[in-house]
């Protein structure tokens, strides 16, 4: 046994022994592969003929409880956080309201130093940053830029719907990208995810680390997706909120 889990595991017998206290304690032991197990070990004082003191104890492996109690609580995380951005999507017909929600509650959950939410502008041929959330000492990205420059990432967002990078600057996909843009944002790590609205994607999260590199998870890439298409919703209640009126106010004039 690696020398730290066999000092905590002595510390627990030498407490049995000083108080002759029997306690429940939870241990983490490695397995034979390495890989940390964690046991519900009950431990109690005993004594041999002669009066020698010993600890015995008996165990139970509970990872796998373990590990379904981690999977529950982070399902009510998630959901606890869907639910909130799709309370601002019914409660609010501002956009901005909700947008800003979306990159906060999800730059946090998922605990990146940038969630930055990008719309296309057809009329500029810009991608604009109509939203982002950055960690405490780290800086704004808070930049537009030319859809031209954008272009082989847009194919493979409208392709997959998402694109992960874990260490961009060995990335030769977006050398030119990491050249122009993400080199200069200090960025790490990053993940688009596509924003769809209908067969169109107007919009992106770009989430990114800029102090670690990130092996981002299939959980990441679930719980980003999720997100994605909640901000699909609001953005397709802005659009039609933002139609004009005009078919409705012929209508009522034909009627008069």
């Amino acid at each position: 046994m690696p020398s730290g889990f066999a000092r905590r595991t002595h510390e627990h017998d030498l407490k049995v022994l000083a108080t002759g206290i029997p306690q429940e304690i939870v241990e983490t032991v490695p397995s034979s592969d390495g890989s940390p197990h964690q046991w519900l070990v009950f431990k109690f004082p005993t004594t041999d003929a002669s009066g020698k003191r010993y600890v015995g104890g008996v165990g139970v492996d509970i990872s796998g409880r373990r590990r379904a109690e981690e999977a529950l609580a982070q399902q009510a995380q998630r959901e606890a956080m869907t639910h909130r951005i799709s309370q601002a999507i019914r409660c609010s017909l501002d956009s901005t309201e909700i947008f800003q929600t979306a990159v906060r509650e999800l730059g946090t959950y998922l605990n990146v130093d940038r969630c930055s939410l990008f719309m296309k502008d057809e009329r500029v041929k810009r991608a604009t940053n109509v939203a982002e959330y950055h960690a405490d000492s780290v800086k704004p990205a808070g930049s537009d830029f030319e859809l031209a420059d954008l272009k082989d990432l847009i194919d493979s967002l409208d392709e997959g719907g998402v694109v992960v990078f874990t260490d961009v600057a060995n990335e030769a996909r977006i050398k030119n990208l990491y050249e122009g843009i993400l080199s200069k944002a200090g960025v790490q790590s990053i993940m688009y995810v596509a924003i769809r609205v209908g067969d169109e994607i107007p919009a992106a999260f770009a989430l990114s680390t800029t102090r670690e590199k990130r092996d981002w998870s299939d959980a990441d890439i679930t719980i980003a997706k999720a997100i994605a298409d909640q901000t699909g919703i609001a953005i397709r209640q802005s659009q039609l909120y933002q139609k004009p009126k005009r078919p409705l106010l012929a209508k009522l004039w034909l009627t008069d």
